[in-house]
């Protein structure tokens, strides 16, 4: 991959760990920490992270983030770009502020078409959420069950209803797919067959 995005806290696994196995195996490739937590900022070195930013992040965070989604699509590479807009996560979602989350939507929003342009013609952009957190509902923790999920590509179908999937995992399936490696021992259900041309 041209960058890893990682989180310094997650299921089962840390980021440092994953960031210290990539350098192991010789992997260059940038790597940023997305975390709450400021007690991993010097081993980042070790590791010879990028940046290493702290969550909550401010609205020059989130422009920045957009930012960098469209460098990378400008680039000619082949491989996977995650970005995670975590803003409207941690900023808006999980504080309730329905107005915030509403303005980054919109913002994110007028800076999608700029995004698709530049896309070749073997590009694929998902677009979706990892869990449902709904500001407007009284919790602060998570408050969907479904996330949305959108498809785009020069070389997919317009349209395709994808129905409600049995796992987050089938956009992790569909990936592979893409990328033509193999889906065996994965727990999900691509659906690349459904929305290709």
């Amino acid at each position: 991959y041209d960058i890893y995005l990682l989180d310094i806290y997650m299921p089962g696994v840390t980021g440092m760990s994953i960031a210290t196995e990539l350098r192991n195996r010789d992997v260059k490739s940038p790597i940023i920490f997305l975390t709450s937590s400021t007690d991993h900022a010097l081993e980042a070195f070790g590791v010879n992270a990028t940046h290493y930013l702290l969550k909550p992040y401010s609205k020059e965070n989130f422009y920045a983030g957009m930012d960098k989604a469209m460098q990378m699509v400008q680039r000619n590479f082949n491989g996977l770009c995650f970005i995670n807009l975590v803003d409207f996560d941690m900023v808006y979602g999980h504080r309730n502020d329905v107005e915030g989350y509403a303005r980054a939507l919109s913002a994110f929003d007028k800076r999608l078409p700029d995004f698709v342009a530049q896309m070749r013609d073997d590009d694929l952009l998902i677009i979706t959420a990892d869990h449902g957190c709904d500001p407007s509902t009284a919790s602060t923790d998570h408050s969907r069950e479904y996330t949305p999920m959108l498809a785009y590509g020069k070389k997919l179908k317009q349209g395709v209803n994808l129905g409600t999937r049995e796992s987050f995992a089938d956009i992790g399936a569909t990936i592979l797919q893409w990328f033509d490696l193999p889906t065996d021992d994965i727990f999900g259900n691509g659906f690349l067959k459904e929305i290709l041309q």
